[in-house]
């Protein structure tokens, strides 16, 4: 039998997270197939994984480089150490920011 991937438990509470606010806006925010979402302060990535299994393309950046490497090692690529002070370091029309 194989084992099943275990998926963070934070990963699943975004999801709820954005179940509930689906419902609130009237919008899919569970459907992102063919969206690109940016996620502000995306840690070590348990959102960005929620994202990426919603089929959105998923940026995001953070000011703490530890989570910013620890992100990048779940295989995200548009993921940078970068101040929201300062603005969007993205040049990129988002569908969703988070």
């Amino acid at each position: 039998m194989k084992s099943l991937t275990r998926i963070p438990l934070r990963t699943l509470q975004y999801i709820e997270i954005l179940r509930l606010a689906s419902k609130l806006t009237g919008s899919n925010l569970l459907n992102g197939c063919g969206k690109k979402v940016l996620d502000v302060g995306c840690g070590p990535g348990e959102g960005l994984l929620a994202l990426r299994m919603l089929g959105y393309e998923v940026y995001g950046f953070d000011i703490d480089l530890k989570s910013v490497c620890k992100a990048r090692n779940l295989g995200f690529k548009n993921i940078m150490q970068y101040d929201a002070e300062f603005g969007i370091p993205f040049d990129v029309k988002f569908d969703l920011i988070t």
